[in-house]
């Protein structure tokens, strides 16, 4: 899943990136292309920096010059504008905005020059999110380790232990806007709904606590998620596109608002007419990453409404694989462009 990362743009000023760091820097900027985010203000100006203090004339920095200006070609998928700018962006205490960004947004880690990578240790204990250390130790890192892991995805949902599966949900959202869930089973659900209820409100519950954390950051709602969806024939019969709106209204759409009121969830539901059958993987669209769930989001086994004053029987969670396709943006697009019903 994606991993957050906070650069010092004075790792790129002139002098500090020898032949050696330069392969390191790479190394660091290829794994963000791949899964990771650059966390930043809103102006981009840590970015722009580092960017503006990389010397033209060094070979050795050309390749890592190509990859920052790759990462601002992707800057929607690549770096999340959290940040509010530190003094009205006027500030030109870059060790004042990194400090205020990794207090306030919690990156996985911050890479950081000698000099910032002490203060910043001060503030935060070993082992505490964010973990801070320097460029040459990166590699080696435990924020690298997990990075490669969530690579990777190896396992089903139902195989992880709780708290890492919780890890890789909130790798997914956090610091994300919106969201979007394209699954063609919700509109035909019927009485099955419920289940989608549940997987639907786990992953919100997720969004939910991963932007409590950055309380700090006054990162206020609303709250958007829309889901992308299908009418027509589902496993019980056919189903009609109002029949199918009044049932997601009244099922998925008035208790998730009404469950995430104070997280402030606005829910929009779209049914597409999909007669060229194009609309099939079932995903999650998030920062401008798409990850496929490939059983849907019906995540749980056999879950209903329990009686009231009841405790709820235990989730079991049904074998649902998690990838990053590299068609997802492409497909999104797709669906999005379907004429609605």
């Amino acid at each position: 899943m994606i991993v957050s990362f906070l650069l010092d743009p004075g790792l790129f000023e002139s002098g500090s990136l020898g032949s050696s760091l330069a392969y390191a820097m790479k190394d660091l900027l290829q794994g963000i292309l791949s899964n990771g985010v650059l966390l930043d203000t809103q102006s981009a100006m840590l970015f722009k920096k580092s960017l503006g203090a990389l010397s033209l004339d060094d070979p050795h920095l050309y390749s890592v010059r190509q990859l920052l200006e790759e990462i601002w070609k992707d800057k929607r998928r690549c770096i999340a504008n959290v940040a509010p700018e530190v003094g009205g962006g006027c500030s030109t205490d870059l060790r004042a905005i990194l400090l205020a960004i990794a207090g306030d947004w919690l990156p996985d880690c911050v890479v950081a020059t000698d000099a910032v990578h002490r203060e910043l240790r001060k503030e935060f204990e070993e082992g505490d999110r964010p973990l801070v250390t320097a460029l040459p130790q990166y590699s080696r890192s435990d924020a690298e380790a997990m990075r490669r892991y969530w690579e990777k995805l190896p396992d089903a949902l139902d195989t992880l232990p709780d708290e890492r599966r919780e890890s890789l949900l909130d790798h997914m959202v956090s610091y994300a806007r919106r969201l979007g869930i394209f699954d063609p089973q919700i509109g035909v659900a019927g009485n099955h709904m419920y289940a989608f209820l549940e997987g639907i409100a786990e992953i919100v519950r997720m969004w939910d606590k991963s932007i409590e954390r950055f309380s700090r950051g006054n990162w206020s709602g609303p709250h958007d998620l829309d889901i992308y969806t299908c009418a027509g024939y589902g496993g019980k019969g056919f189903v009609s596109r109002d029949k199918s709106v009044q049932e997601m209204t009244e099922r998925l759409r008035d208790p998730l608002e009404r469950q995430f009121s104070q997280f402030g969830l606005r829910v929009t539901i779209q049914v597409k007419d999909d007669e060229n059958k194009d609309f099939h993987a079932r995903v999650l669209a998030a920062n401008g990453r798409v990850f496929q769930f490939e059983r849907g989001f019906d995540f749980f086994r056999g879950r209903g409404p329990h009686p009231p004053g009841l405790p709820p029987p235990k989730r079991r969670w049904r074998c649902v694989l998690v990838s990053q396709p590299p068609w997802g943006p492409g497909y999104v697009s797709r669906l999005k462009r379907l004429p609605s019903m």
